[in-house]
Protein backbone atom coordinates (compact mmCIF):
# COMPACT_ATOMS: atom_id res chain seq x y z
CA UNK A 1 0.00 0.00 0.00
CA UNK A 2 2.98 2.41 0.67
CA UNK A 3 4.42 1.59 -2.63
CA UNK A 4 1.33 2.47 -4.39
CA UNK A 5 0.96 5.79 -2.65
CA UNK A 6 3.36 7.84 -4.11
CA UNK A 7 2.78 6.61 -7.73
CA UNK A 8 -1.18 8.13 -6.71
CA UNK A 9 0.58 11.19 -5.57
CA UNK A 10 2.58 11.66 -8.92
CA UNK A 11 -0.49 10.76 -10.99
CA UNK A 12 -2.80 13.13 -9.10
CA UNK A 13 0.40 15.72 -9.40
CA UNK A 14 0.63 15.30 -13.27
CA UNK A 15 -2.67 15.42 -13.78
CA UNK A 16 -2.68 19.30 -11.75
CA UNK A 17 0.11 21.00 -13.55
CA UNK A 18 -2.10 19.75 -16.77
CA UNK A 19 -5.29 21.34 -15.69
CA UNK A 20 -2.75 24.65 -14.55
CA UNK A 21 -1.48 24.84 -17.97
CA UNK A 22 -5.03 24.33 -19.65
CA UNK A 23 -6.58 26.86 -17.39
CA UNK A 24 -3.33 29.36 -17.77
CA UNK A 25 -3.31 28.91 -21.65
CA UNK A 26 -7.59 29.55 -22.02
CA UNK A 27 -7.21 32.21 -20.07
CA UNK A 28 -4.75 33.60 -21.89
CA UNK A 29 -6.94 33.23 -25.30
CA UNK A 30 -10.03 34.85 -23.62
CA UNK A 31 -8.35 38.14 -22.60
CA UNK A 32 -7.12 37.75 -26.05
CA UNK A 33 -10.36 37.40 -27.59
CA UNK A 34 -11.63 40.23 -25.69
CA UNK A 35 -9.36 42.88 -26.26
CA UNK A 36 -10.05 42.28 -30.11
CA UNK A 37 -12.26 44.03 -32.04
CA UNK A 38 -14.96 42.40 -34.15
CA UNK A 39 -17.46 43.18 -36.37
CA UNK A 40 -19.32 39.99 -37.19
CA UNK A 41 -21.12 39.47 -40.54
CA UNK A 42 -23.64 37.48 -42.53
CA UNK A 43 -24.58 34.33 -40.39
CA UNK A 44 -22.19 35.24 -37.53
CA UNK A 45 -24.36 38.20 -37.12
CA UNK A 46 -27.19 36.45 -36.91
CA UNK A 47 -26.26 34.16 -34.69
CA UNK A 48 -25.62 37.07 -32.18
CA UNK A 49 -29.25 38.59 -32.63
CA UNK A 50 -30.33 35.62 -31.71
CA UNK A 51 -28.37 35.39 -28.75
CA UNK A 52 -29.26 38.78 -27.58
CA UNK A 53 -33.03 37.82 -27.65
CA UNK A 54 -32.45 35.32 -25.01
CA UNK A 55 -34.17 36.36 -21.92
CA UNK A 56 -36.36 38.17 -23.64
CA UNK A 57 -40.02 38.19 -24.82
CA UNK A 58 -38.57 37.11 -28.07
CA UNK A 59 -36.38 34.10 -26.38
CA UNK A 60 -35.40 31.74 -29.41
CA UNK A 61 -37.25 28.37 -29.86
CA UNK A 62 -35.44 27.06 -32.27
CA UNK A 63 -31.77 27.11 -34.03
CA UNK A 64 -30.21 28.93 -37.19
CA UNK A 65 -32.12 29.57 -39.59
CA UNK A 66 -31.17 27.94 -43.12
CA UNK A 67 -32.13 28.94 -46.98
CA UNK A 68 -34.09 26.30 -47.42
CA UNK A 69 -37.09 28.08 -45.02
CA UNK A 70 -36.97 25.78 -41.80
CA UNK A 71 -34.65 26.22 -38.87
CA UNK A 72 -32.04 24.10 -37.15
CA UNK A 73 -33.78 22.15 -34.30
CA UNK A 74 -32.89 23.74 -31.11
CA UNK A 75 -31.84 27.00 -29.74
CA UNK A 76 -29.27 25.47 -27.48
CA UNK A 77 -26.43 26.85 -29.13
CA UNK A 78 -28.08 30.50 -28.57
CA UNK A 79 -28.68 29.28 -24.87
CA UNK A 80 -25.24 28.12 -24.14
CA UNK A 81 -23.21 31.57 -26.09
CA UNK A 82 -25.94 33.78 -23.93
CA UNK A 83 -24.18 32.92 -20.83
CA UNK A 84 -20.41 34.08 -21.48
CA UNK A 85 -22.01 36.87 -23.95
CA UNK A 86 -24.08 38.28 -20.85
CA UNK A 87 -21.25 37.72 -18.55
CA UNK A 88 -18.80 39.95 -20.70
CA UNK A 89 -20.65 42.65 -21.66
CA UNK A 90 -22.53 41.95 -24.66
CA UNK A 91 -19.53 42.15 -26.93
CA UNK A 92 -19.14 40.24 -30.25
CA UNK A 93 -16.00 39.24 -29.21
CA UNK A 94 -17.72 37.11 -25.78
CA UNK A 95 -18.89 34.74 -28.43
CA UNK A 96 -15.90 33.25 -29.57
CA UNK A 97 -15.17 33.17 -25.90
CA UNK A 98 -18.38 31.08 -26.01
CA UNK A 99 -17.17 28.69 -28.85
CA UNK A 100 -14.04 27.97 -26.55
CA UNK A 101 -15.76 27.01 -23.56
CA UNK A 102 -17.94 24.53 -25.61
CA UNK A 103 -15.04 23.05 -27.78
CA UNK A 104 -12.66 23.10 -23.99
CA UNK A 105 -15.35 21.22 -22.85
CA UNK A 106 -15.67 18.34 -25.52
CA UNK A 107 -11.62 18.31 -25.82
CA UNK A 108 -12.11 17.53 -21.83
CA UNK A 109 -14.18 15.05 -21.70
CA UNK A 110 -12.69 13.67 -24.37
CA UNK A 111 -9.32 13.09 -22.86
CA UNK A 112 -10.67 11.99 -19.61
CA UNK A 113 -13.13 9.50 -21.05
CA UNK A 114 -10.08 8.14 -23.19
CA UNK A 115 -7.86 7.65 -20.35
CA UNK A 116 -10.60 6.11 -17.94
CA UNK A 117 -11.23 3.47 -20.02
CA UNK A 118 -8.14 2.84 -22.22
CA UNK A 119 -5.05 4.91 -20.34
CA UNK A 120 -2.55 7.36 -20.53
CA UNK A 121 -1.31 6.21 -23.35
CA UNK A 122 -4.22 6.25 -25.54
CA UNK A 123 -5.21 9.64 -23.78
CA UNK A 124 -2.39 10.76 -25.11
CA UNK A 125 -2.68 9.86 -28.47
CA UNK A 126 -6.23 10.99 -28.49
CA UNK A 127 -4.89 14.47 -27.59
CA UNK A 128 -2.61 14.09 -30.72
CA UNK A 129 -5.58 13.26 -32.92
CA UNK A 130 -7.57 16.26 -31.82
CA UNK A 131 -4.91 18.61 -32.00
CA UNK A 132 -4.73 17.38 -36.01
CA UNK A 133 -8.65 17.54 -35.82
CA UNK A 134 -8.03 21.28 -35.02
CA UNK A 135 -5.67 21.99 -37.63
CA UNK A 136 -7.27 25.89 -38.20
CA UNK A 137 -5.30 26.09 -34.84
CA UNK A 138 -7.29 29.18 -32.89
CA UNK A 139 -9.41 29.74 -35.69
CA UNK A 140 -11.07 26.46 -35.91
CA UNK A 141 -11.46 26.27 -31.49
CA UNK A 142 -13.63 29.91 -31.45
CA UNK A 143 -15.47 30.00 -34.16
CA UNK A 144 -19.43 30.05 -33.21
CA UNK A 145 -20.48 29.29 -36.31
CA UNK A 146 -23.13 26.49 -36.08
CA UNK A 147 -21.45 23.74 -38.49
CA UNK A 148 -18.42 24.38 -36.72
CA UNK A 149 -18.62 25.11 -33.13
CA UNK A 150 -20.44 21.49 -32.60
CA UNK A 151 -17.92 19.13 -34.23
CA UNK A 152 -16.06 18.49 -31.13
CA UNK A 153 -18.93 17.98 -29.44
CA UNK A 154 -19.81 15.35 -31.77
CA UNK A 155 -16.48 13.52 -31.48
CA UNK A 156 -17.24 13.69 -27.46
CA UNK A 157 -20.63 11.98 -27.95
CA UNK A 158 -18.85 9.41 -30.24
CA UNK A 159 -16.71 8.26 -27.15
CA UNK A 160 -19.29 8.54 -24.63
CA UNK A 161 -20.74 6.09 -26.78
CA UNK A 162 -18.04 3.80 -26.57
CA UNK A 163 -18.07 4.26 -23.10
CA UNK A 164 -22.24 3.26 -22.61
CA UNK A 165 -21.27 0.55 -25.11
CA UNK A 166 -19.28 -1.02 -22.22
CA UNK A 167 -21.83 -0.81 -19.61
CA UNK A 168 -20.52 2.88 -18.42
CA UNK A 169 -23.80 4.00 -18.19
CA UNK A 170 -22.85 7.30 -16.55
CA UNK A 171 -21.50 8.23 -19.85
CA UNK A 172 -25.22 8.74 -21.71
CA UNK A 173 -25.49 12.21 -19.46
CA UNK A 174 -22.58 13.33 -21.80
CA UNK A 175 -23.33 12.14 -24.65
CA UNK A 176 -27.43 13.73 -24.51
CA UNK A 177 -25.71 16.57 -23.79
CA UNK A 178 -23.15 16.93 -26.43
CA UNK A 179 -25.36 15.00 -28.85
CA UNK A 180 -28.27 17.67 -27.98
CA UNK A 181 -26.13 20.30 -28.71
CA UNK A 182 -24.91 19.27 -31.93
CA UNK A 183 -28.03 18.24 -33.15
CA UNK A 184 -29.84 21.56 -32.28
CA UNK A 185 -26.79 23.07 -33.57
CA UNK A 186 -26.75 21.61 -36.98
CA UNK A 187 -29.61 18.98 -38.62
CA UNK A 188 -26.66 17.37 -40.39
CA UNK A 189 -25.14 15.87 -37.25
CA UNK A 190 -28.40 14.37 -36.53
CA UNK A 191 -27.42 10.52 -38.63
CA UNK A 192 -23.70 10.00 -37.60
CA UNK A 193 -25.34 10.96 -33.70
CA UNK A 194 -28.34 8.53 -34.45
CA UNK A 195 -26.30 5.52 -35.63
CA UNK A 196 -22.94 5.89 -33.01
CA UNK A 197 -26.59 5.52 -30.47
CA UNK A 198 -27.52 2.91 -31.87
CA UNK A 199 -24.88 0.48 -32.02
CA UNK A 200 -23.59 1.66 -28.71
CA UNK A 201 -27.07 1.27 -26.92
CA UNK A 202 -27.27 -2.20 -28.89
CA UNK A 203 -23.61 -3.74 -27.67
CA UNK A 204 -24.75 -2.33 -24.01
CA UNK A 205 -27.76 -4.13 -23.78
CA UNK A 206 -26.36 -7.48 -25.30
CA UNK A 207 -23.24 -7.56 -23.01
CA UNK A 208 -25.23 -6.29 -20.39
CA UNK A 209 -27.37 -8.99 -20.82
CA UNK A 210 -24.81 -11.60 -21.22
CA UNK A 211 -23.45 -11.04 -18.19
CA UNK A 212 -24.12 -9.19 -14.74
CA UNK A 213 -19.94 -8.57 -13.65
CA UNK A 214 -17.31 -7.15 -15.61
CA UNK A 215 -14.44 -8.29 -16.53
CA UNK A 216 -12.62 -8.37 -13.03
CA UNK A 217 -15.62 -9.78 -11.23
CA UNK A 218 -17.46 -6.05 -10.26
CA UNK A 219 -20.43 -6.00 -10.27
CA UNK A 220 -21.40 -3.78 -12.96
CA UNK A 221 -23.58 -0.44 -12.06
CA UNK A 222 -26.70 -0.91 -12.27
CA UNK A 223 -28.44 1.68 -15.51
CA UNK A 224 -31.19 2.73 -14.09
CA UNK A 225 -30.55 5.95 -12.43
CA UNK A 226 -28.57 7.26 -15.67
CA UNK A 227 -30.88 6.06 -17.85
CA UNK A 228 -33.90 8.22 -15.92
CA UNK A 229 -31.44 11.34 -15.41
CA UNK A 230 -30.70 11.02 -19.46
CA UNK A 231 -34.30 10.94 -20.02
CA UNK A 232 -35.18 13.71 -17.82
CA UNK A 233 -32.42 15.91 -19.54
CA UNK A 234 -33.35 15.03 -22.87
CA UNK A 235 -36.54 16.30 -22.37
CA UNK A 236 -35.55 19.72 -20.64
CA UNK A 237 -33.10 20.30 -23.75
CA UNK A 238 -35.88 19.53 -26.25
CA UNK A 239 -38.55 21.31 -24.51
CA UNK A 240 -38.28 24.59 -26.42
CA UNK A 241 -38.43 22.75 -29.90
CA UNK A 242 -41.48 20.35 -28.95
CA UNK A 243 -43.15 23.24 -27.49
CA UNK A 244 -43.08 25.14 -30.72
CA UNK A 245 -44.06 22.22 -32.84
CA UNK A 246 -47.27 21.26 -30.71
CA UNK A 247 -47.87 25.22 -30.02
CA UNK A 248 -47.65 25.28 -34.51
CA UNK A 249 -49.07 22.29 -35.42
CA UNK A 250 -48.58 21.47 -39.02
CA UNK A 251 -46.70 24.55 -39.25
CA UNK A 252 -44.15 23.62 -37.06
CA UNK A 253 -40.22 23.37 -37.39
CA UNK A 254 -40.33 19.95 -37.08
CA UNK A 255 -42.71 19.11 -39.47
CA UNK A 256 -41.07 21.57 -41.70
CA UNK A 257 -37.69 19.27 -41.14
CA UNK A 258 -39.50 16.11 -42.14
CA UNK A 259 -41.46 17.05 -45.27
CA UNK A 260 -38.16 18.81 -46.70
CA UNK A 261 -36.36 15.79 -45.90
CA UNK A 262 -38.59 13.17 -47.93
CA UNK A 263 -40.31 15.03 -50.28
CA UNK A 264 -38.61 14.85 -54.20
CA UNK A 265 -39.43 17.97 -55.83
CA UNK A 266 -35.87 20.13 -54.52
CA UNK A 267 -32.99 19.75 -55.95
CA UNK A 268 -31.37 16.30 -55.91
CA UNK A 269 -28.99 14.68 -53.20
CA UNK A 270 -25.36 14.13 -53.77
CA UNK A 271 -25.61 10.26 -53.98
CA UNK A 272 -23.49 7.77 -52.31
CA UNK A 273 -20.94 7.67 -54.83
CA UNK A 274 -20.11 11.13 -54.56
CA UNK A 275 -20.18 10.80 -50.85
CA UNK A 276 -17.84 8.21 -50.71
CA UNK A 277 -15.44 10.47 -52.41
CA UNK A 278 -15.65 12.33 -49.72
CA UNK A 279 -15.87 10.48 -46.43
CA UNK A 280 -13.25 7.69 -47.36
CA UNK A 281 -11.04 10.56 -48.31
CA UNK A 282 -11.20 11.09 -44.12
CA UNK A 283 -9.89 7.60 -44.14
CA UNK A 284 -7.09 7.03 -46.95
CA UNK A 285 -3.08 7.74 -45.51
CA UNK A 286 -3.61 11.31 -46.04
CA UNK A 287 -6.68 12.62 -45.29
CA UNK A 288 -8.00 16.27 -44.87
CA UNK A 289 -7.71 16.19 -40.85
CA UNK A 290 -3.93 15.55 -41.04
CA UNK A 291 -3.54 18.02 -44.03
CA UNK A 292 -5.55 20.67 -42.65
CA UNK A 293 -6.96 21.20 -46.29
CA UNK A 294 -9.56 20.09 -48.22
CA UNK A 295 -9.99 20.03 -52.09
CA UNK A 296 -12.63 22.82 -52.71
CA UNK A 297 -14.27 23.26 -56.07
CA UNK A 298 -13.95 26.91 -56.80
CA UNK A 299 -16.93 27.52 -59.23
CA UNK A 300 -19.59 25.77 -55.86
CA UNK A 301 -17.52 25.70 -52.86
CA UNK A 302 -18.23 22.69 -52.49
CA UNK A 303 -15.87 20.13 -51.00
CA UNK A 304 -14.06 17.31 -54.05
CA UNK A 305 -12.55 14.24 -52.81
CA UNK A 306 -10.22 11.65 -53.83
CA UNK A 307 -11.82 9.89 -57.44
CA UNK A 308 -10.79 6.70 -55.53
CA UNK A 309 -9.92 6.78 -52.00
CA UNK A 310 -8.13 3.77 -50.28
CA UNK A 311 -9.26 4.15 -46.88
CA UNK A 312 -6.46 2.51 -45.15
CA UNK A 313 -7.78 3.58 -41.78
CA UNK A 314 -10.72 1.72 -42.43
CA UNK A 315 -8.61 -1.69 -43.29
CA UNK A 316 -6.54 -0.81 -40.38
CA UNK A 317 -10.17 -0.72 -37.98
CA UNK A 318 -11.35 -3.87 -39.74
CA UNK A 319 -8.41 -5.87 -38.97
CA UNK A 320 -7.28 -4.76 -35.56
CA UNK A 321 -10.89 -5.53 -34.75
CA UNK A 322 -10.81 -9.08 -35.90
CA UNK A 323 -7.69 -9.76 -33.93
CA UNK A 324 -8.60 -8.02 -31.21
CA UNK A 325 -12.56 -9.38 -30.60
CA UNK A 326 -11.99 -10.96 -27.47
CA UNK A 327 -11.28 -7.50 -26.12
CA UNK A 328 -14.51 -5.96 -25.55
CA UNK A 329 -12.89 -2.07 -25.24
CA UNK A 330 -11.12 -2.17 -29.06
CA UNK A 331 -14.54 -4.53 -30.18
CA UNK A 332 -16.89 -1.21 -28.78
CA UNK A 333 -14.07 1.34 -30.17
CA UNK A 334 -14.42 -0.43 -33.67
CA UNK A 335 -18.13 -0.82 -33.86
CA UNK A 336 -19.00 2.86 -32.89
CA UNK A 337 -16.02 4.04 -35.71
CA UNK A 338 -17.37 1.72 -38.04
CA UNK A 339 -21.04 3.22 -37.62
CA UNK A 340 -19.70 6.47 -38.05
CA UNK A 341 -18.13 6.12 -41.07
CA UNK A 342 -21.41 4.44 -42.31
CA UNK A 343 -23.39 7.23 -40.86
CA UNK A 344 -20.94 9.97 -42.34
CA UNK A 345 -21.44 8.20 -45.56
CA UNK A 346 -25.35 8.47 -45.38
CA UNK A 347 -25.46 12.17 -43.90
CA UNK A 348 -22.89 13.22 -46.97
CA UNK A 349 -25.48 11.58 -49.78
CA UNK A 350 -28.30 12.86 -48.49
CA UNK A 351 -26.99 16.49 -48.76
CA UNK A 352 -29.13 18.75 -50.82
CA UNK A 353 -27.05 20.64 -53.42
CA UNK A 354 -23.41 21.06 -53.33
CA UNK A 355 -21.64 19.81 -49.88
CA UNK A 356 -20.11 22.82 -48.90
CA UNK A 357 -16.77 22.50 -47.13
CA UNK A 358 -18.37 23.60 -43.68
CA UNK A 359 -21.29 21.12 -44.36
CA UNK A 360 -19.19 18.25 -44.20
CA UNK A 361 -16.00 19.13 -41.87
CA UNK A 362 -17.67 17.20 -39.41
CA UNK A 363 -16.38 14.33 -40.76
CA UNK A 364 -12.96 15.10 -40.43
CA UNK A 365 -13.81 13.37 -36.32
CA UNK A 366 -14.67 10.02 -38.31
Amino acid sequence: MTSEAPSARRRVDTLGVLVVIGLVLLTAVVVHLLTRERRPIADHALIEMRVRDVGSADTPTLGVYSRYDWNHPGPLLFYALAVPYRLLGSSSSALLVGAVVVNAAAFAFVLAAVRRTAGDASALAAAVVLRLCVRGGAAALIDPWNPLIAVLPLLAVCIAAWEVSLGRWRSLVAAVVFGSFAAQAHIGFAVPLLGVGVVAGGLALVWGRAERTGADGASRPSPVRPLLVATGLAFVLWAAPIGQQLAAGSGGNVGRLLRFFTADEHESTYGLAAAWRVGGQQLSAWPSWISGSAEINPFDGAQRGDARPLPLALLVLVVVSVLRRRDRVAVAAGAVAGAAVVAAIVAVARITGPPYWYITRWVWVV
